[in-house]
């Protein structure tokens, strides 16, 4: 339930509102109207006259009202199933990815190399985005990506190297 006159705090944005609950899939509004709202005790900037609403809820356009919404959900439901898909293939090659990590947190280990490698992530940084270069990704969004993955990495291989010490004492 989106309560529009709320979240305006003015009259003149409650359509705007109204729509916008709607386009996310709202299932209802709670719209604050008076019959005369400029001398309603409280919140009169935020009321509505009946009619104005009536107006408004007439005007509401529904965005599920297509004729072909059987096409519609259907391709949507085909491409939501290849989305799950790549988001499994996703998490699978993270997986992977964090087993090889973890190895090398253990030969960092062995070989008293510290866990963080500032060269080798300057170098992981440059190469990934040239790959995204030219697709719809954005750089600030590779970054975010890389920069996460690679806090995990660390983790991992820090937890590596701290499960080998719990081992050795």
């Amino acid at each position: 339930i989106c309560d529009p006159s709320h979240i305006a705090g003015n009259h003149k944005f409650i359509h705007f509102i109204m729509q916008k609950a709607i386009d996310l899939n709202y299932d209802g509004y709670i719209v604050e109207s008076h019959i005369d709202p400029e001398n309603a005790i409280t919140d009169s900037a935020q009321q509505i006259t009946a009619e104005k609403l009536s107006e408004i809820i007439q005007s509401i356009q529904s965005k599920t009202t297509s004729t072909k919404t059987k096409e519609l959900e259907d391709l949507l439901t085909d491409l939501r199933r290849r989305i799950d898909n790549y988001d499994e293939k996703i998490i699978q090659a993270l997986i992977e990815r964090m087993e090889t990590a973890f190895k090398i947190g253990e030969y960092k280990k062995v070989e008293n190399v510290t866990v963080l490698q500032q060269e080798r992530w300057s170098e992981i940084i440059e190469s990934r985005l040239n790959w995204a270069q030219g697709s719809k990704l954005s750089e600030k969004f590779i970054t975010r990506l890389l920069e996460l993955i690679h806090i995990e990495s660390i983790r991992i291989q820090a937890g590596g190297l701290d499960e080998q010490m719990k081992n050795t004492k």
